[in-house]
Order: structure tokens, then C-alpha cells, then sequence
């Protein structure tokens, strides 16, 4: 049995939109100790890596944490994976766009 659900969204950056997946723990809410649980944000090397790249170690990491009752977020960059976009515009400057598009999604 599962301990978390997880959806497809789509984030846009610079007018292309972001493939991701957004995992909630089916623990989540405010622990006995009052604090909410932390969103972990996974992001793929570059260029040309994948949200589900090296034999989906970041969904077996998801799984760990939503074991423990974190929400997890991994996505793909602009031009990457099943993001909109074309990979030769791939640099640096539009990494930091996408990460800071995901930051304020979030």
C-alpha cells in the first residue's frame, strides 16, 4: 500500500510549461508537534537529465520521504524530460529561471 499520491502539474517558466510531479504524503497535515512537514524539490543534472532519469532514483527517494511524511517535487527543466522547450536553449541563466518558477509555485 501506498503512503502518498502523487500528480502530474505543469509550472510555467518564460511562457514554457514545466513537467512535474507533486507528491503529498497521505500523512501530511500538522504532526502532534505542530509543525508542518517540509516540501523537498528534486532537480535533475544537466543538460538532458530527467525526472525519472538513473532507474527513478528520485521516486525511490520520493518514497522514502513520503514514508516519513515529506511532500516531494520533481520536475523536469525547460527543454528536458516531458518539459515544453527546446534543449540547445538549455543554459544557466534558464535553469535559474525554472528553478525560481518551481520556488514560487511552491
Amino acid at each position: 500500500m501506498s503512503d502518498s499520491s502523487e500528480q502530474i502539474i505543469h509550472v510555467t517558466a518564460a511562457r514554457e510549461n514545466l513537467h512535474a510531479l507533486y507528491n503529498t504524503a497521505f500523512s501530511s497535515g500538522i504532526p502532534a508537534g505542530g509543525e508542518e512537514k517540509t516540501l523537498v524539490i528534486m532537480s535533475h543534472n544537466f543538460p538532458g537529465g530527467h525526472k525519472r532519469g538513473h532507474n527513478d532514483l528520485f521516486g525511490d527517494i520520493e518514497e522514502k520521504l513520503a514514508q516519513a511524511g515529506f511532500h516531494t517535487l520533481r520536475y523536469d527543466f525547460r527543454g528536458c524530460g516531458d518539459s515544453e522547450g527546446e534543449s540547445v536553449e538549455f543554459d544557466l541563466n534558464s535553469a535559474n529561471i525554472d528553478f525560481q518558477s518551481i520556488l514560487k509555485w511552491a
